[in-house]
């Protein structure tokens, strides 16, 4: 499983993986040595027991990753064999009242839940949010191929990443409940960000991504990160030697976060339809579509969405068919006029007008997530 993995890094992913690596067990690459390719690192992982403890063995492995900025829900999704949960977003979920509590992703994130601070019994969700895969680029599996240092002859070389790493990106979700006061927050701090400044980048909605760093309340450990917060929306944590990463870092996420919106559009036949599902960004005015297509129906995602988000769209048909396409979402092609569409071809039952519904899922979350719902009808329909 280790090889498989390992065999589709490169070899930036390969030397950053193994500075977390050498970081948290001590052991150093020699001076002037090459870097190893994946399979001499596979080796030196198997001799210092990073793959003979199984499980645990692949717990590690996920975080010096996550450490690294390497997704790998992205690496693992198409190798055969891989346990399923691996291919998706950590979350867990569970009801705290006033008498306050704790809960966790083990070895990710804690939340502690002071008494008094929620009034009634209230649904509580942590999720990691897979910053890396949200940023990776067309190629690669990890952020770096789309990072401001890598975009043209002027930007910063690559190198830099060397003086970056990361800690466990955590959603947490109240599902509307209010606290009266503060909650501490707690992430796994990654080995070798001793001397590192920590950056706290959050999402607001509405309002895109900022750098709470100054403001917020926060304590560092030597094995985590303790926030305190009154309010919770998707959290990146930077550690960094460099002065602007927050800007950079807060500009590349903007770049990649989606309000967007879904529209259903009809051009008609006689007996049936070319049906399109489409996403666009909220920066997308645009309402007309392609020449013969009129729209039939629409709603605004009930969350923000990120680039390489998984999403299924199903269309089911009163009386009628159901069909349903799975797509990854690509925040350019979602910021275009016509933005990115799902197409699907529909028989008219009985030759009448065609109505029914449209319900998206985030499939990269277990379970699926509603992303958004509608009716749609068509206006008019062939005569036959």
């Amino acid at each position: 499983m280790l090889g498989s993995i390992f065999i589709l890094l490169d070899e930036t992913d390969v030397r950053l993986l193994m500075q977390v690596w050498s970081a948290r067990t001590g052991q150093k690459q020699t001076a002037g040595t090459e870097t190893p390719g994946p399979h001499d690192m596979l080796r030196t992982m198997v001799t210092s027991g990073y793959s003979s403890t199984g499980d645990l063995g692949l717990l590690q492995l996920e975080k010096d990753m996550m450490a690294a900025g390497i997704s790998l829900p992205a690496v693992v999704r198409d190798i055969p064999g891989i346990p399923k949960e691996l291919h998706y977003v950590k979350t867990t979920k569970a009801f705290v009242g006033p008498t306050g509590g704790e809960m966790e992703i083990s070895s990710f994130a804690k939340l502690v839940v002071p008494p008094e601070i929620l009034q009634q019994e209230t649904a509580v969700s942590i999720s990691i949010a897979d910053i890396p895969g949200i940023l990776r680029g067309e190629e690669g599996f990890s952020w770096l191929s789309d990072y401001p240092w890598s975009l043209g002859e002027d930007a910063y070389p690559r190198e830099l990443l060397d003086h970056v790493l990361f800690s466990p990106a955590v959603d947490v979700n109240l599902h509307g409940a209010q606290p009266d006061g503060p909650m501490e927050l707690q992430t796994w701090r990654p080995p070798g960000s001793e001397g590192m400044e920590c950056v706290l980048l959050k999402h607001f909605d509405g309002e895109g991504w900022a750098d709470i760093t100054a403001s917020t309340t926060h304590q560092i450990h030597s094995d985590k990160l303790s926030i305190s917060m009154h309010t919770f929306c998707p959290l990146c944590v930077v550690w960094t030697t460099l002065v602007d990463v927050g800007k950079l870092m807060t500009s590349v996420l903007s770049s990649r976060t989606l309000d967007c919106r879904f529209s259903a559009y009809i051009k008609s036949h006689e007996e049936d339809v070319d049906f399109h599902v489409v996403c666009r960004d909220k920066g997308v005015e645009k309402e007309e579509y392609r020449p013969g297509f009129e729209v039939c129906g629409s709603n605004k995602a009930m969350f923000d969405l990120y680039h390489r988000n998984d999403i299924e769209v199903a269309v089911s048909v009163q009386n009628g068919q159901k069909e349903s396409k799975k797509i990854e979402l690509r925040a350019q092609l979602c910021c275009e006029e016509d933005g990115q569409n799902v197409q699907m071809f529909l028989e008219r039952p009985n030759g009448r007008h065609l109505k029914g519904d449209v319900i998206i899922k985030s499939t990269h979350e277990r379970p699926p997530r509603t992303v958004c719902e509608f009716k749609f009808r068509e206006v008019r329909a062939s005569k036959r």
